[in-house]
């Protein structure tokens, strides 16, 4: 029975794959709902719906439960659930399972990883990593519709991510560098990081706030406000 369902949500997934185009305009046509933190049961990915005209309400699995659809489903159109925090849909059982940590016993690299890959048999929705030119995992890694944050060995940053439409100025710069911090087991740095992993506009050392750069940076010609005055701060 079990396969029979499995089989079921890959020949949707595959009919949606061609039946869906996101065409100019096609948003006009969408009536949204309403989708806020309060009547939200999980993660509420901001135009992360169909061609991304809607907020959509994303439920958040726990660890054991199945994310088969979301596996597939997440190739075609957007999936309305996905595996928590700590967690990654693991896609031979469709399973989710906790992440592996730092010291992870599958030592390869990105690159290695990537052309096992891409040696064996491909199935429809495998998580094919993105590779920086170091071998290491890029910052931002993308799986069906959703787009992530990951340290360099590949490791999910929580909290950080977007819908693949509106990640095209993703680099998660201010995610890898307060992830960095954390593992150091320093407190007391502040990080102003954006849902998709970048660097605000801004930064406050103390109760001192001024206008950053790309790299969380402060700009040579910014000017500097109390904290309390951060809403007059023009960036």
């Amino acid at each position: 029975m079990k396969m029979l369902v499995n089989i079921l949500v890959l020949s949707l997934a595959v009919t949606l794959t061609h039946a869906i185009a996101c065409t100019p305009g096609v948003c006009s046509l969408v009536r949204c709902a309403a989708v806020t933190e309060d009547n939200c049961d999980g993660r509420v990915a901001r135009n992360g719906g169909f061609c991304g005209c809607c907020d959509l309400c994303v439920r958040q699995l726990n660890k054991g439960e199945s994310c088969i659809e979301a596996f597939l489903l997440g190739l075609s159109m957007p999936a309305s659930s996905e595996c928590g925090a700590g967690l990654t849909c693991n896609s031979q059982t469709h399973i989710c399972e906790e992440l592996l940590l730092s010291k992870r016993a599958d030592p390869q690299t990105c690159q290695e990883r990537l052309q096992q890959l891409q040696s064996g048999v491909h199935l429809l929705g495998q998580f094919l990593p993105t590779c920086a030119q170091d071998g290491t995992y890029a910052a931002r890694q993308c799986h069906g519709s959703v787009c992530y944050c990951v340290d360099p060995s590949g490791v999910k940053i929580a909290d950080y991510s977007a819908s693949i439409g509106q990640s095209a100025d993703m680099n998660c710069q201010c995610a890898r560098d307060q992830y960095a911090y954390l593992q150091t087991g320093l407190i007391g740095k502040m990080f102003s990081c954006e849902d998709n992993g970048n660097y605000r506009k801004y930064g406050c050392t103390g109760s001192v706030c001024y206008c950053t750069d790309s790299l969380g940076q402060q700009l040579a010609d910014s000017p500097t406000v109390n904290i309390g005055d951060l809403a007059t701060l023009n960036c």
